[in-house]
């Protein structure tokens, strides 16, 4: 059937290892997970940049 041959074609999702970021400090729960492997500057530029929209995000 076209459902099962398009289900062999699916890969299951790789699992990265990651990191749990506290975005707003008033709100510890208030968390996001990135990618711990992630290399400095972009690391510290993406948590800048969560921090900065946290009003962007729906909790």
């Amino acid at each position: 059937s076209q459902r099962g041959e398009a289900l062999e074609g699916k890969r299951e999702p790789t699992c990265e290892p990651v990191i749990s970021v506290c975005v707003d400090e008033s709100f510890p729960e208030r968390c996001v997970k990135i990618g711990a492997n992630l290399r400095e500057p972009l690391k510290t530029e993406i948590i800048a940049s969560l921090k900065k929209n946290l009003n962007t995000f729906a909790w």
